[in-house]
């Protein structure tokens, strides 16, 4: 029997494993958003949920993605931050707790000042806190102590083993030094029709009835191979797009990555904008920099140094994390230093921006950064 020495897994086992988080959050938003639209996009962005169950994109940039409003996204939003677990789509640590807080009813004036502090938390300076919050020591080692029995990542007891690894669906290569995209074949799927067996079947069929009922499985088969010839015909076609747009990613890395939308693609290519998204969701690519979600390849713009929208947010935020990877312990760098030597690069960027990109990476300020 399974599970008993032979190598296989216990299917009791198998069945008590969690589902994987996007799985879960689809499963959740399909009953419980009775709006189609809305449904749609909370859908949309249970696509980009991190593996730690984050939506750290901000709303602005989103609605560029997916080509709606800042107040669709903020609704769909909601809706996924209603989801189990609770905290999940939360942009940041400080709203991923706060999220949890208002889930139990525990949500006050002091939680939300506490949250508000947590580079304060994190380096231990419970004096100061105190003083900031204007909290009795005792009441704050308690709200401290609670706070440390929330769940900081509550993604990541969702589908811990399976989603480890993922089969890319398109791959890169170079054939004569130029890139070329393709189908792997190792997961195309193949639909096919045995003429061999229907021949065999029809010839002994003789009642009309049941000859229309063999015509029309057999009209029924060829459209399910024709529906997924042109499925895979159509995530060719964006996958190529996307690297056509996407060419100095090939050369350069993420810091290359180009601002791009669903709307770009589809445009493009002649098709909806809802195609496109059917198209990319789950799927990846095998890139010169491993194997990566297709979604990773859309972000919306920020302007460079000459006003134009030519440089992908998703590009700024790996360099501010490559910036704050190189900096000395002794001296980190400050947002405000961060922000002067992305303007020196050509990229315009606010101080105000850079502290939250920093955030939304999981990195602390400059000061609990600084050692020695």
């Amino acid at each position: 029997m399974a599970g008993d020495g032979d190598g296989l897994p216990d299917p009791i086992e198998r069945l008590a494993k969690p589902p994987e988080l996007r799985d879960w959050l689809r499963l959740q938003l399909a009953v419980d958003v009775a709006d189609e639209r809305l449904r749609a996009l909370a859908l949309e962005l249970a696509e980009l949920v991190d593996e730690d169950g984050y939506l750290r994109t901000d709303d602005a940039e989103l609605a560029a993605m997916l080509g709606c409003s800042v107040e669709e996204v903020a609704a769909a939003r909601h809706c996924l931050q209603a989801c189990e677990p609770a905290g999940v789509g939360a942009r940041d640590l400080a709203e991923c707790l706060a999220l949890q807080l208002r889930r139990r009813g525990e949500w006050d004036p002091l939680w939300e000042g506490l949250l508000a502090q947590l580079e304060l938390v994190a380096r231990g300076d419970r004096a100061r806190l105190a003083r900031r919050l204007g909290v009795e020591p005792e009441r704050l080692a308690r709200r401290i102590e609670r706070l440390r029995r929330l769940e900081p990542r509550p993604g990541a007891a969702y589908g811990g083993e399976t989603a480890l690894v993922q089969v890319p669906d398109l791959l890169l290569r170079q054939v004569r030094g130029r890139w070329r995209v393709e189908m792997n074949p190792a997961v195309l799927p193949r639909v096919l029709v045995d003429r061999a067996f229907w021949a065999e079947i029809e010839g002994r069929v003789r009642e009309r009835e049941e000859r229309r009922y063999l015509a029309e499985r057999l009209q029924d088969a060829r459209g399910i191979a024709r529906a997924v010839a042109q499925r895979s015909r159509t995530l060719l076609r964006v996958g190529r797009e996307i690297f056509r747009r996407q060419r100095a990613f090939l050369d350069h890395g993420p810091v290359a990555l180009r601002p791009l939308t669903l709307r770009d693609v589809a445009d493009a290519l002649g098709i909806h904008e809802s195609t496109v998204s059917r198209a990319v969701a789950g799927k990846a690519v095998e890139t010169p920099f491993g194997v990566l979600p297709l979604r990773f390849f859309f972000s919306a713009a920020l302007s460079d140094g000459r006003g134009e929208a030519t440089v992908a947010a998703e590009a700024v935020r790996r360099r501010i994390r490559e910036l704050i990877a190189g900096e000395d312990p002794k001296q980190p760098l400050s947002d405000e230093r961060i922000a002067r030597l992305l303007q020196a690069e050509g990229v315009r960027v606010a101080r105000r921006t850079v502290a939250k990109y920093r955030e939304a990476l999981g990195i602390p300020g400059s000061a609990a950064r600084r050692r020695g």
